[in-house]
């Protein structure tokens, strides 16, 4: 399995999974609405359409980060956006590995290939700094994937965990994410990153699916965690909320 990231340029990672193939109840969705509502048709049980086994994975990693979120070291000092802090990217690591060590144990959530019936042999995972109000994936800007996947054998759920946590929890470099509001591709670094929601469109027939993962800076990540109906959405420059500072367009939780 090959997977190749984009930092300032393409980098190229190999890693090796193990099989999994393991059950549980259907796991809460992090995201992806669209794939619930009333009028979306879904394939049947018995169809050859592609199902997205992906979605334990999602929760896995949205989880994981939500338990760890507490006990996070805040960056030592702010880090210009291309650089990192050596004891933050450490220990997000740290948790990013045992998340991936729990894939393998008995109980796991985890399913052994990201798809079925055939699994994908490519999967693409593009990051973004911001997610808007009721932003649809389908509005998103072009561009190239952060990370993909590709193995002929089949994308496997551990190489997704593992190979996210190489690209953005690296010793010595921020990873890359898209611009929101920019029309043309454009990436910047972002240090100190944390993923915070996951979405994706439906594609029953979709051989090589990709899944948006938006990221947002450790210091926001209380804010961008909280149910819609408890965020305010500021327009003007240093307004002032609940006792807070805001800056143009920030978001504070009520």
């Amino acid at each position: 399995m090959s997977s190749s990231v984009n930092h300032d340029g393409p980098i190229e990672i190999t890693a090796r999974g193990t099989d999994l193939q393991l059950d549980k109840e259907e796991p809460v969705t992090e995201s992806n609405d669209s794939a619930d509502e009333e009028g979306v048709d879904q394939p049947a049980a018995d169809s050859a359409a592609l199902r997205e086994l992906f979605r334990a994975v999602v929760d896995a990693i949205c989880d994981g980060t939500r338990e760890a979120f507490p006990s996070s070291p805040a960056p030592v000092t702010p880090s210009p956006p291309a650089e990192v802090d050596p004891q933050f990217q450490e220990y997000w690591h740290g948790v990013f590995t045992r998340v991936l060590e729990s894939a393998a144990s008995p109980d796991s959530a985890m399913p052994r290939y990201l798809t079925a019936p055939a699994p994908a042999k490519k999967f693409s995972i593009k990051l973004f700094d911001n997610k808007h109000p009721g932003q649809c994936p389908c509005c998103l800007p072009d561009g190239e994937p952060s990370i993909t996947i590709e193995d002929e054998g089949g994308a496997r759920s551990e190489d997704l965990i593992r190979t996210l946590r190489d690209y953005m929890y690296c010793p010595d470099a921020a990873p890359w994410v898209h611009v929101m509001d920019e029309r043309d591709d454009v990436t910047v670094p972002l240090s100190n990153a944390l993923v915070y929601s996951v979405d994706w469109m439906s594609n029953w027939s979709d051989e090589n699916p990709e899944i948006y993962m938006y990221c947002c800076p450790w210091d926001q990540y209380k804010v961008m965690t909280k149910p819609r109906s408890e965020v305010v959405v500021v327009n003007g420059e240093n307004e002032e909320q609940e006792g807070e500072t805001l800056q143009n367009g920030d978001a504070v939780a009520l």
